[in-house]
């Protein structure tokens, strides 16, 4: 289930409005972006760059 029904937490933090998806293609060539918050095992993803 993705939204809250009780309505203690509903008050709090509110329901869910949206949902979206990006897929990120890389060539490492001439720009990066960051997502410092996102937890990355570069090991894992030696393909990536």
């Amino acid at each position: 289930m993705d939204w809250f029904t009780d309505i203690n937490t509903i008050s709090k933090i509110g329901q869910r409005i949206t949902t979206f998806f990006t897929y990120l293609q890389s060539n490492c060539s001439q720009a990066a972006t960051e997502f410092p918050y996102i937890q990355f095992n570069e090991a894992l993803h030696q393909r990536l760059c």
